[in-house]
C-alpha cells in the first residue's frame, strides 16, 4: 500500500522535488536497502550507510578496492551535459534485495558504484578537455570510503587528485568561500570610494 501510493506520488510529480546531489543518493540507497529511512541529522543516513559498507569493504595487495560496481548509465543529449543514470544501479540493488544479499555488501557495492560514476565523467571530461586535474568537494566527499575509493580510481587511471585538507567539503566549505568572495568585494568597494 505505501510503496504504491510513493509511485503515485512521484508519477504525479507531488512532494517529489527533483535533487542533483550525490548526497540524496546515499539516503535513497540508506534507506531502500533498510539502514535508514528517517533521520536526526544531516547526513545520518549516508554515515551509517558508510559505516555498514566499511564491514565488508577489502582491498588487494595493490590497494585496489575489491568491490564490484553495479551498473549505471552516463547519458549525453546533443545540447546538454551529460547525466550519470543510476536507475540500472536501482534495479539491481532490488534484485540484490530480493535474492536476500547482504546489506554490507549492497552497501560497499554502492559506494564502488559512486566512484566508478566519478571516474566515468572525470574520463568524459578529460576527453572533450583534456583536464587530468580532478578536485574532489561536496558535502558525500565527506566519506572516507567513498573519498579513498574514487581517488585510487581516478589515480589509477591517470589523473592528479585534489582533496580537501583545511576545509570542510561540505556546505562549510562554500560558506568559507563565500564569505572570502564577500570579504573581497568588500574591499575592492572601499577601495572603488577612495578613489
Amino acid at each position: 500500500m505505501k510503496l504504491e501510493a510513493v509511485r503515485r506520488m512521484i508519477e504525479q510529480n507531488v512532494s517529489s522535488p527533483r535533487a542533483t546531489g550525490a548526497g540524496r543518493w546515499f539516503d535513497a540507497m540508506a534507506a531502500l536497502i533498510g539502514v535508514r529511512d528517517e533521520i536526526s541529522y544531516e547526513g545520518q543516513a549516508a554515515i551509517e550507510l558508510e559505516a555498514l559498507a566499511a564491514t565488508v569493504v577489502t582491498q588487494t595487495e595493490r590497494g585496489h578496492d575489491a568491490t564490484d560496481p553495479y551498473a549505471f548509465a552516463c547519458e549525453a543529449k546533443s545540447d546538454q551535459p551529460f547525466v550519470i543514470d543510476l536507475r540500472p544501479t536501482v534495479r539491481a540493488i532490488l534484485s540484490a534485495l530480493r535474492r536476500r544479499e547482504p546489506q554490507a555488501r549492497i552497501a560497499a557495492r554502492f559506494h564502488a558504484t559512486m566512484a566508478e560514476a566519478v571516474l566515468e565523467a572525470c574520463r568524459r571530461v578529460r576527453s572533450e578537455t583534456r583536464v587530468q586535474t580532478v578536485a574532489l568537494s561536496g558535502g558525500c566527499f565527506q566519506s572516507r570510503l567513498l573519498t579513498e575509493t574514487t581517488k585510487r580510481r581516478l589515480e589509477s587511471a591517470g589523473f592528479e587528485v585534489l582533496l580537501h585538507r583545511r576545509v570542510p567539503p561540505n556546505d562549510g566549505g562554500i560558506a568559507l568561500g563565500q564569505a572570502a568572495v564577500a570579504a573581497y568585494r568588500n574591499r575592492a568597494g572601499e577601495r572603488t570610494k577612495e578613489a
